[in-house]
């Protein structure tokens, strides 16, 4: 699926994290903060910081960082940057949700497991290199078939395909951060 509020001709590479390696990956950071440090060697004043700070947006753009330094080939000493997203306090429910899944709460074992495959088995398998010739076209092609079948109209998602319409989304964020501002203070 492709993302409507997307800009495809600005991305790179393409990859599918799936949903359930996002929640595992939360609830290790969430409630293995000491088979991080003993099992897996991180430093403890490192993994005690992660805790209650990932969500599971945050999990999948961490687990894609992870998979674009191994598809670029980088190293130790290269950096990628990606954005924390969301923060654990709005998920609960969503480890409830896994834990009911799983059959209850998971074992230290299990804990231990899914951070391997999680974060040091992110595999190279379901990227695409968007700089490839043609790529962003047919991705943008994709978003057209997908969305106008939602009702969009044709016209509003080949806008997309012009930075200027990004350019003007950005410049609305001054006259809709001020009613978000305002909606939030009405509910607290």
């Amino acid at each position: 699926m492709v993302t409507l509020i997307h800009n495809v001709y600005n991305t790179d590479l393409l990859m599918l994290i799936h949903d359930e390696d996002t929640v595992r990956g939360m609830e290790v950071i969430q409630s293995a903060t000491h088979i991080l440090v003993d099992r897996l060697g991180i430093p403890s004043a490192d993994a005690c910081n992660l805790y209650g700070k990932f969500g599971p947006s945050c999990i999948c753009n961490i687990v894609g960082a992870i998979k674009t330094a191994k598809y670029l080939g980088l190293g130790p000493q290269d950096n990628v940057v990606t954005i924390a997203t969301d923060s654990y306090d709005r998920y609960p429910s969503v480890s409830e949700a896994l834990y009911a899944r799983n059959g209850g709460k998971p074992s230290e074992d299990q804990l231990e497991l899914w951070a391997k495959a999680v974060f040091l088995g992110a595999t190279l398998g379901e990227i695409i290199d968007l700089r490839e010739s043609g790529q962003h076209a047919r991705l943008q092609r994709m978003k057209a078939d997908l969305w106008t079948r939602f009702g969009y109209d044709a016209g509003y998602i080949d806008r997309m395909a012009s930075q200027a319409f990004w350019d003007e989304e950005y410049a609305r964020i001054a006259e809709i951060d001020p009613l978000i501002a305002g909606l939030r203070g009405s509910l607290s």
